[in-house]
């Protein structure tokens, strides 16, 4: 048998405190993420399976080295769309 508080606080604790934002609506990179190759804003950021090591990467430079990161060894964050339609939005094309 269990007390009114303690159901409360066990339902509370099973609960996240902020909901996960969806997939692909919401950024994660921000403006002062960047690439640590050159120092550009960062719009992909990868992470090795097999350690904790992360890198960030400019658009420019994560296309030329895309091919390195398979999802078979690396999670990556790639916010590239995001860039592509600010790109179209200045440019009047939406």
């Amino acid at each position: 048998m269990t007390t009114p508080a303690a159901e409360a606080y066990r339902n509370a604790m099973n609960k996240p405190l902020m909901p996960a934002p969806a997939t692909g609506t919401t950024q994660e990179l921000t403006h002062a993420d960047r690439c640590d190759s050159c120092g550009a804003q960062a719009w992909v950021r990868t992470e090795a399976l097999y350690s904790t090591l992360q890198l960030m990467w400019c658009a420019h430079h994560f296309t030329e080295l895309e091919h390195h990161f398979p999802d078979s060894t690396h999670n990556v964050l790639d916010e590239r769309p995001f860039l592509q339609r600010a790109v179209k939005a200045q440019a009047g094309q939406d």
